[in-house]
């Protein structure tokens, strides 16, 4: 059993989703190779600006259309509509080529290059918004996108193959026309597998209360949708002059369309194969231990310094020079491989904190017009260094420099504005439940010296002491902030030995002056620290009891299991009452509901909105934490990484015997729950464990004849399971 819950389940339709991208990928490696062999052949790379310019007019033609379509038909009509709309053009454009040879038919490739891969994610996006959740898409979407590195790559392998059985790189657009053909059937295929799932999204109505939103969270989804939208600009701005730099380069190298073909096919297996290589062994890694942050700065990062390299080795070895072409060649490289394996998850993980009702016609609006316009822009510096201020192959590469820095400040500040839309997003009542979030009745007064003396005492009541924790709260908050001592005592008591107090006293700490940022961020990371070190021993005992394979001893030790699941569950909720520090505490509030209820959607998108706003320095502890009751091999993975940084102790290896003993002595103070220890006995003398009786024994002994509820709980199991070993 893998005990990871329906989290970690395989997603529906990741499959066709991964088909379709692989189909994508094919037809763009059909598209692009024989046009770029054909076109720079005929009409060189001083000419490629326009084509640029071209692109853009067009997507600002087909823009309107495809954002209407998206809001007023399901996905799947529209990619259908798309798709086949293509393949009459690929089938029209090679009916030309035989007919007439006419080398400017290739510009129409050209121009289809862009806009399909473009419109062609914008629709495989929109679908995997639909049958993914936001947690789903951040671990499964970078293999769904490496599909179409997949497909690129066999193109180019293939294409080289097809230049000789053909005779003609005119003659490959008829392979172009068949992959074409191919990803039509598979959108097919795909809306009618899942019809449901992806016509119930596109016809869900607006959340009633959208319309009610006041101004400040309408601005702040404005502002995000800008900031994405000239991301998407600087992104497409730099990569096509990395692009244009390559062709250029190539050109001046290889003279006839065969030739340009070849190096096409042979560059596109090479970039291909590193894409694949990274989304396969690090993408995934680096965006669960990073985050969207690392996923939208590291391409133009990268591409950076690849473009400087190019600089410096032009302007000293001169611009033939082979570091030049490599150094450039390694950008493109580095620039496809990133968006493949973390720029696109990460940009189509941020349209989930939108509400859902514009996610579609938004991502649509945003590519599929932001993308060609940068594409046209480039177009527009190209004519202008070289044109009007003659400049070379150097001053575009210095115009790429300056682009990939503005670039990589722009990810940080799109990161940033969706920490601040998450946090909104639990504001809003979009996917929460019914029903405010209420603070719990106030006791009396309490004078903090006796709460001190309570919660230094460990024989105290723990409910008593909750419940005057929860007074104080009452008592002691002026105008909507607890006062100074009151926060000093609570914040002390933060990691209370009983963990429902030390939740009271977090619940309370949510009241402290604001300003206090530094005493509430470090109670947080105090409090995740501690807890990820305990849930180490939980997920541990889990995994251990999952091991049992007996369904009649799985019986025996449901009761046990079910206990240690109900220890997450607490972990959980201590977490977030933490985090509740480091952010609203009526979102942090929020997410709690979503959390508990039944909505996948509604627990993703909470899981990430805290995931993304935790404290950094305990961020993997705040996931582990969220994650454990329903995903567990989730959260085993972040202790796994913890562990490694030596953050928590390491899994340890004991046998089931080993655990009943530790659950039921509880030797380190670490459970303090007598249904857990109780559990444990019972589960130890119900499978007839050969240490269950030296564990009566013992809690016999040390227990003696106290009379408190909790340990005549425990003390009645252990002799339960004492009389059954001496039977």
């Amino acid at each position: 059993m893998s005990g990871s819950g329906a989290a970690g389940a395989r997603p529906a339709g990741l499959s066709l989703l991964a088909a379709q991208t692989t189909a994508l990928g094919l037809l763009s490696g059909f598209v692009i190779i024989p046009a770029s062999g054909l076109f720079l052949a005929a009409h060189g790379p001083r000419n490629l600006p326009y084509v640029y310019l071209a692109v853009a007019a067009t997507a600002a033609l087909l823009d309107p259309v495809l954002t209407w379509a998206m809001r007023s038909f399901t996905v799947t009509r529209v990619a259908v509509c798309v798709f086949a709309l293509e393949v009459l053009l690929i089938g029209a454009t090679y009916a030309g080529l035989e007919a007439s040879g006419a080398s400017w038919l290739s510009v129409v490739l050209q121009i289809l290059f862009p806009i399909e891969i473009q419109v062609g994610f914008v629709l495989v996006g929109a679908q995997a918004g639909r049958l993914l959740t936001v947690r789903q898409m951040k671990e499964h979407f970078p293999l769904v996108v490496s599909g179409f590195s997949a497909g690129f790559l066999v193109a180019g392998l293939v294409a080289p193959l097809l230049l000789e059985v053909l005779g003609g790189t005119e003659r490959l657009v008829a392979v172009t026309t068949a992959c074409a053909v191919g990803l039509l059937g598979l959108v097919v295929v795909t809306g009618r597998r899942h019809r449901d799932a992806l016509e119930a999204a596109d016809a869900s109505p607006p959340p009633p209360s959208t319309d009610d939103r006041p101004a400040a969270p309408r601005r702040l989804e404005q502002r995000f949708v800008v900031l994405l939208f000239a991301y998407q600009m600087l992104s497409a701005l730099g990569t096509q002059l990395g692009d244009y730099l390559v062709y250029d380069r190539a050109a001046a190298r290889y003279r006839t369309a065969d030739e340009l073909a070849r190096f096409v096919s042979v560059f596109s297996v090479v970039l291909n194969v590193v894409a694949l290589a990274f989304v396969a062994l690090l993408a995934g890694r680096l965006l669960r231990r990073h985050g969207m942050r690392l996923g939208l700065s590291a391409n133009p990062a990268l591409m950076t310094l690849f473009v400087i390299a190019g600089l410096v080795g032009g302007a000293s070895l001169g611009v033939t020079s082979m570091v030049m072409f490599l150094a450039l060649g390694a950008a493109r490289v580095s620039d496809i491989a990133l968006t493949d394996g973390m720029t696109r998850t990460s940009i189509n993980v941020a349209y989930q904190g939108l509400p859902s009702h514009r996610r579609a016609a938004t991502q649509a609006r945003v590519e599929g017009l932001g993308v060609p316009l940068a594409i046209g822009a480039s177009g527009v510096v190209l004519l202008v260094v070289q044109r009007l201020l003659d400049g070379g192959v150097l001053a575009v590469a210095g115009v790429t420099v300056a682009v990939c820095v503005a670039w990589t400040l722009l990810g940080d500040r799109v990161y940033r504005a969706y920490q601040a839309l998450l946090r909104e997003v639990l504001r809003r009542r979009t996917l929460a439940p019914s029903g405010d979030v209420a603070d719990d009745p106030a006791g009396g007064v309490v004078p903090l010296d006796v709460l001190r003396e309570q919660l230094a005492d460990a024989a105290a009541d723990p409910e008593r002491v909750t419940r005057r924790v929860r007074a104080v709260r009452s008592v002691r908050v002026v105008r909507h902030r607890l006062d100074a001592p009151a926060v000093e005592l609570l914040a002390a008591n933060a990691l209370h030995p009983v963990r429902e107090v030390g939740q009271e006293v977090l619940r309370s700490l949510a009241h402290a002056d604001p300003s206090l940022l530094d005493l509430r961020r470090s109670v947080t990371v105090a409090v995740l620290e501690h807890d990820a070190r305990d849930l180490v021993a939980v997920v541990h005992a889990l995994d251990v009891l999952d091991e049992i394979e007996a369904p009649t001893d799985r019986a025996h030790a449901s009761p046990l299991v079910s206990a240690l699941t109900d220890e997450a569950r607490l972990l959980r909720a201590r977490a977030l009452d933490a985090l509740g520090l480091t952010m609203s505490p009526q979102a942090a509030a929020r997410a709690a509901q979503w959390i508990q209820g039944d909505d996948a959607r509604a627990v993703s998108a909470a899981i990430e909105a805290l995931e993304v706003n935790a404290p950094p320095a305990a961020r993997t502890e705040a996931l582990a934490l969220l994650l454990a009751p329903t995903d567990r091999d989730g959260a085993r993975r972040c202790l796994a990484r913890l562990a490694r940084a030596g953050r928590v102790p390491p899994r340890p290896e004991t046998t089931l015997d080993d655990v009943l003993a530790d659950l039921a002595l509880d030797p380190a103070a670490r459970w303090r729950r007598p249904w857990l220890r109780a559990c444990a006995l019972h589960v130890a003398g119900a499978l007839d464990r050969p240490g269950a009786g030296a564990l009566a024994d013992e809690i016999l002994r040390s227990n003696g004849t106290a009379g408190d509820a909790s340990v005549r709980l425990v003390r009645d199991t252990a002799a339960a399971v004492h009389a059954r070993t001496v039977a």
